[in-house]
């Protein structure tokens, strides 16, 4: 388990936003994978680097 994964299941509220942003970009999308990836990242990019800073301070 890496440690974005480790704060999705430690903080269950940003667990759920990202649900929304994943059931967002399915409805924007259009069944496009590289589209689908692109809406998804700067929440993915944001979150991961917060989870570096919680683990490692």
């Amino acid at each position: 388990m890496n440690y974005p994964q480790l704060r999705l299941i430690t903080f269950p509220d940003i667990a759920r936003q990202y649900a929304r942003v994943k059931q967002d970009a399915v409805n924007a999308c259009n069944q496009d994978m590289e589209k689908y990836i692109a809406f998804k990242n700067d929440f993915i990019q944001y979150h991961e680097q917060h989870a570096l800073l919680w683990r490692f301070g």
